[in-house]
């Protein structure tokens, strides 16, 4: 019995060679396309950037008003705290919980008041300025009072602009 390719015309084999190297090209290209956009994912228009302060004026104001009474009780003052550090989704009751992680890891509560020696969150503050009476801003408080309410823990709020009453504390 004689080899296969020995068997076969030189024109067969030829094909084969061209069809194997036409599938193999558009490999490589298609591969080296994907490597290559995936090194470029940030090189798009470069963006400037400029530092900012941390606090607004009504921020800063409320934390000065807010230190010494946080100190008399023994309080730390953290500041811009993310939700999902302070909540969790229960994944087994939630239905599309990757949606909801993402909402709660984009919202933060201005000031979580924690007790120096063990550090537990006692309160959670928002402070509410102008922006606060928007719908869409409404719409996220109403959804950081449920949220937050569902697991047993209190916001309060106080206005920009106010004598601020910390007698709630």
């Amino acid at each position: 019995m004689q080899n296969i390719f020995t068997a076969l015309s030189p024109l067969i084999l030829i094909f084969l060679a061209v069809t194997i190297l036409l599938l193999f090209i558009p490999l490589v290209h298609f591969i080296k396309r994907f490597d290559a956009e995936k090194k470029n994912r940030f090189k798009g228009k470069p963006c400037s950037y400029q530092k900012k302060h941390l606090f607004t004026n009504s921020e800063f104001a409320f934390i000065k008003h807010l230190e010494p009474i946080a100190n008399e009780k023994n309080l730390l003052i953290f500041t811009k705290i993310r939700l999902s550090d302070i909540i969790d989704i229960d994944k087994n009751k939630s239905g599309d919980w990757k949606t909801a992680s993402a909402k709660i890891n984009s919202m933060h509560i201005d000031f979580v008041l924690c007790d120096k020696k063990s550090l537990t969150p006692k309160y959670f503050i928002e402070l509410d300025g102008p922006s606060h009476n928007n719908p869409d801003q409404k719409e996220k408080d109403k959804f950081k009072d449920t949220v937050m309410e569902q697991c047993g823990l209190k916001i309060t709020r106080f206005t920009t602009g106010q004598n601020f009453d910390f007698s709630i504390l």
